[in-house]
């Protein structure tokens, strides 16, 4: 993207000089009351945009704040209109989430060619609005259309696998296909909610850690934001996903007790819950257990296992040491790195 916005000289009072660039792709120029106005087809899609915008408009005194006419406005939501998503597909996720970890690996299993776009909770919510998507991440915008949920995606994932010799998550065989779909939906709504708040409970409180934690993960201006709006954050994610000691005990009786359930499936020997091979099930219980296993290939989402609160590390090795918990730890280990073709690198 070349210039997003740019006033002319002389011709309007608030008049600023170009503020973003980010890339070569020719601005369309328009003519403005005030000013003159370019404005870009984005190249990957409307959240760059509003990335910019949030990014430069940070800055101190705002310097580069554009023109604010009607004219103007009306521009700039045509450019923002543009969606053209190229490469094909844009993952946008708060990196350390692990439904958005699921369909990440989704997606680097398919060979599937992305960019992730990476928000702190909060933060991340019009960055999800203006890609089209509700306030939940992970949203994948393609040319398709765009895809608002982790399960969605790991369909999109088998109907647009292009990796040689992946095999799809749901199996051929109705009955297979239908006892995947009863494990990964009971991940969903007990290991992803339980994982989540055990974590959060956890590490919320440690200032330290969280600094780390957000340091790896987003630029520079998110970590300054959220620096800014630590109290109001860390209070709306303990107020949305009810992290209290109540919660995080109910939590922690609920993830033990799945953790049995799946260690029961695999008591006679099976090394994948389904049909002998790997399915959405096995991803699924992997990547949504990961805040609570913190495995080492997520090592850069969740920093090492000696970094963590330590009581929090005390439940790490006591859920490492399950069966359920080495199921996990080993598909991470054999199945995670697998398919190298998707982007799997952190997240800009």
């Amino acid at each position: 993207m070349d210039v997003l916005y740019r006033a002319g000289p002389g011709r309007c009072p608030q008049a600023r000089k170009p503020w973003c660039t980010n890339g070569s792709t020719a601005p369309v120029a328009r003519e403005c009351t005030r000013a003159a106005v370019s404005v870009p087809r984005c190249p990957y899609d409307d959240t760059q945009v509003l990335e910019a915008l949030v990014s430069n408009l940070f800055r101190a005194a705002c310097p580069c704040a554009p023109c604010r006419c009607a004219p103007c406005l009306s521009a700039l939501r045509r450019g923002m209109s543009h969606a053209l998503v190229a490469p094909p597909a844009v993952l946008i996720t708060i990196p350390f989430s692990h439904y958005c970890e699921k369909a990440r690996w989704g997606l680097d299993r398919a060979g599937a060619h992305y960019v992730e776009r990476g928000y702190l909770p909060m933060i991340h919510v019009p960055f999800v609005k203006a890609a089209g998507g509700a306030r939940m991440v992970p949203v994948l915008a393609t040319r398709e259309g765009v895809i608002g949920d982790s399960t969605a995606i790991l369909r999109w994932c088998d109907a647009h696998t292009i990796a040689p010799g992946v095999a799809a998550l749901w199996p051929e065989h109705a009955a297979q296909a239908d006892e995947v779909a009863r494990w990964e939906d009971a991940f969903d709504t007990t290991v992803g909610v339980d994982a989540r708040r055990l974590a959060y409970g956890h590490v919320l409180g440690d200032r330290g850690y969280m600094d780390g934690l957000v340091a790896r993960v987003v630029p520079r201006w998110q970590q300054l934001l959220f620096q800014c709006v630590r109290p109001l954050a860390i209070g709306g994610i303990r107020r949305g996903l009810r992290i209290n000691d109540e919660g995080v005990a109910r939590s922690l009786a609920r993830l033990d007790a799945t953790f049995v359930a799946v260690g029961a499936a695999l008591f006679d020997g099976r090394r994948y819950l389904v049909g002998g091979r790997f399915t959405a099930a096995d991803l699924t219980f992997a990547a949504l257990s990961a805040p609570v296993l913190l495995p080492p290939e997520l090592s850069y989402y969740y920093g090492a296992r000696d970094a963590v609160p330590e009581a929090f590390g005390a439940l790490v090795d006591r859920l490492r040491a399950t069966p359920a918990g080495a199921y996990a730890l080993r598909l991470y280990a054999e199945e995670r790195g697998r398919i190298g073709a998707g982007n799997s690198l952190p997240p800009i």
